[in-house]
């Protein structure tokens, strides 16, 4: 899928990668080889997801599982909402760092 000419992954990426540099990881299920290969190459680490087919949570699983040891929290994107960038990012990141205990969520993108 394709926003202003851009695979959505892509721009995802774009925006985790403004704010988090190189710790940023994708996860991936159905298709992953073919979606792997239209990535740059290292801009993200790439986890595949082998029970894709179990739904969501399969994929937050996959990731959370990939966490190092002294990770403080996580940032977790869907691929499919190409107006969240990383103004919106930076703005959830900024509440994190207020409430570090607290799970942040933004329903919408602004």
């Amino acid at each position: 899928m394709r926003y202003e000419r851009q695979p959505l992954i892509q721009r995802v990426i774009a925006g985790a990668t403004e704010l988090a540099g190189s710790a940023v990881s994708v996860v991936l299920g159905a298709y992953a080889a073919e979606i792997a290969s239209t990535l740059p190459p290292g801009s993200a680490s790439i986890i595949i997801n082998r029970d894709w087919q179990e739904g969501i949570a399969s994929s937050i699983r996959a990731a959370v599982t990939r966490l190092p040891g002294a990770c403080n929290g996580a940032l977790l994107l869907l691929a499919d909402q190409p107006l969240v960038g990383s103004h919106s990012l930076n703005r959830l990141a900024a509440v994190w760092r207020r409430q570090p205990r607290s799970i942040i969520a933004r329903a919408t993108a602004r």
